[in-house]
């Protein structure tokens, strides 16, 4: 299933088209901005990077959850050695970053 902004609201809320793998229209909802994660933008023809994905999600949580989230990632990521989690801690909160 994929979803497909077909209207928007004033950026208050999207109509969001669903259609299953052969393009017949599943459903069609009105959502606002935090109730969905964008994976392509049309505008530039390009997809949306996980790092960016991920910290759209983590901005809709509580704060509390979302530093438990970002002090679980910095913890995998510097064991794991990878950089990334710098930049999905500027993206998601960067009043909380550490």
């Amino acid at each position: 299933m994929q979803g497909t902004i077909v209207l928007d609201h004033n950026s208050e809320a999207y109509e969001v088209e669903f259609t299953d793998e052969t393009g017949a229209t599943l459903d069609l909802l009105a959502l606002r901005p935090e109730q969905f994660v964008v994976v392509w933008r049309a505008s530039t023809q390009e997809w949306v990077s996980v790092v960016e994905q991920a910290a759209m999600l983590i901005a809709n949580l509580p704060d509390e959850a979302a530093q438990e989230v970002l002090d679980s990632l910095v913890f995998y990521l510097y064991e794991v050695g990878r950089p990334m989690v710098s930049r999905l801690c500027q993206l998601t909160y960067p009043h909380m970053s550490r």
